[in-house]
């Protein structure tokens, strides 16, 4: 489903199949043809300009070659740059893979044209190649020479479960795999590659993609301008061998736990009602500047929400009763401040949204995430972002909302429900405090 938008750029990785020089096996050669050792890489936006577009999280702005290096290899790689003037970074190691590397940050190196020498590995791991610039004509033939070694990869709508299962034994001394689609990169250790081999690769691939494409639906990401256009940019999903946290989501990444995580984003639970931990990580991915302190763990679960309803399960909040154990306590209280109560919870907290959803629709979350989108708005403090949001959700509802933020103790100054009183806006026909699942 995803579109080339000129106006963002294109990530076009082109794999040209060669003959190898090396003498491989017959088995290596059928199953990985991917591995050429030359690729041609189209620059792509950088995951920089697409935090700013869209107001959230840096995307994944690199893209797989199918290799790896062991630590302190010496690499060999030709750079030909075929236009523009960009040259590729070599990212070695995958974010957040290996906890002892680099506080889980991969070692960046610019590459040159001509032949480079890459030495000073310290900790290896998959290789990748990140072109992201301001202009979008560049292009550069990347040939590895040698140093390199080939990984288990797996490219939906190439590689067959057979091949895979084939990879994985042949390629037996490779620590690491990676699984990609149009819009996914999946990696993880061979071990629980091996643990999952009689998964549907294919499937699970597939219904990653559409996770990713709900939760840009329910953010607006139509295309109706080129600011609402959804990224080329692909989200990577690794396994990490840290402990704790058990799953987490920052800038070119979500992870999860070695021990007991990576089930739910590399099988089929993915999309079972299991499978909330990765729909909530990548909900990370989505997340926008107006969210407020304390809000982190609140509005994520808005995407999470929307999968669960594309995948045809019940709601999280009737299922689990947030309604009545935290949303109607809570109301019971003479006293409330949303921000600070306890009680509440972050799916209490959600309950508020929800409501505005029971009422407003998808549409709601639409213009809230294309408003921000297009105003781009500079914030001081939190309570500046929570003013943005009060105002902004009158705005695209068309209704005066102070007594559903009254009811829900939202701790503005009076100066906010003034500008709210001067839109002169009507009240809602429905008020959104009284809805429930």
């Amino acid at each position: 489903m995803k579109k080339n938008f000129l106006s963002f750029g294109i990530l076009a990785v082109l794999l040209s199949v060669v003959s190898c020089s090396d003498k491989d096996d017959a088995a290596s050669q059928r199953v990985h043809s991917a591995h050429s050792d030359e690729k041609t890489f189209t620059n792509f936006v950088s995951g920089s300009t697409e935090t700013d577009r869209l107001q959230s999280r840096v995307p994944t702005d690199f893209a797989a070659t199918g290799f790896y290096a062991l630590p302190n290899t010496v690499l060999k790689i030709k750079v030909e740059l075929v236009s523009g003037t960009q040259l590729p970074v070599l990212i070695i190691g995958t974010y957040s893979r290996y906890r002892d590397q680099n506080e889980g940050n991969a070692q960046e190196v610019k590459l040159n044209a001509g032949e480079n020498i890459v030495e000073n590995i310290t900790y290896g791991g998959l290789l990748y190649i990140r072109m992201g610039g301001k202009s979008f004509s560049n292009k550069a033939k990347v040939n590895f020479i040698s140093g390199h070694k080939k990984a288990p990869y797996y490219k939906l709508g190439e590689t067959t479960e057979t091949n895979w299962d084939e990879q994985l034994t042949t390629f037996a001394d490779a620590p690491d795999v990676i699984l990609e689609s149009e819009r996914t990169m999946m990696v993880m250790s061979r071990a629980h590659a091996l643990e999952y081999r009689l998964e549907d690769q294919g499937e699970i691939l597939k219904k990653a993609d559409e996770i990713i494409n709900w939760e840009d639906d329910i953010s607006g990401l139509d295309g109706s301008l080129p600011v609402h256009e959804r990224s080329v940019l692909k989200h990577l999903m690794t396994e990490t061998d840290k402990e704790d946290p058990y799953m987490f989501a920052t800038n070119y990444r979500t992870a999860y736990n070695f021990k007991d995580g990576c089930e739910f984003p590399f099988t089929k639970k993915l999309y079972s009602k299991d499978g909330w931990g990765p729909w909530h990580e990548i909900g990370h991915m989505h997340q926008q500047t107006w969210t407020w302190s304390g809000l982190g763990e609140v509005t994520v679960n808005i995407y999470s929400l929307m999968v669960q309803r594309k995948l045809g399960f019940p709601s999280r909040l009737k299922t689990e009763k947030n309604w009545e154990k935290n949303m109607d306590v809570y109301f019971a209280k003479t006293v409330r401040d949303f921000n600070t109560d306890s009680d509440l919870g972050p799916f209490g907290r959600l309950c508020m949204f929800q409501q505005l959803w029971l009422v407003y629709g998808d549409t709601y979350f639409h213009k809230l995430h294309k408003i921000t989108r297009e105003e781009k708005p500079a914030f001081a403090d939190s309570d500046a972002k929570m003013r943005y949001w009060m105002l902004t959700t009158c705005k695209i509802t068309g209704n005066d909302l102070t007594a559903f933020y009254k009811k829900w103790g939202l701790p503005a100054p009076a100066a906010v429900f003034d500008e709210i009183k001067s839109m002169n806006l009507p009240i809602p026909i429905v008020e959104p405090s009284t809805m429930r699942e």
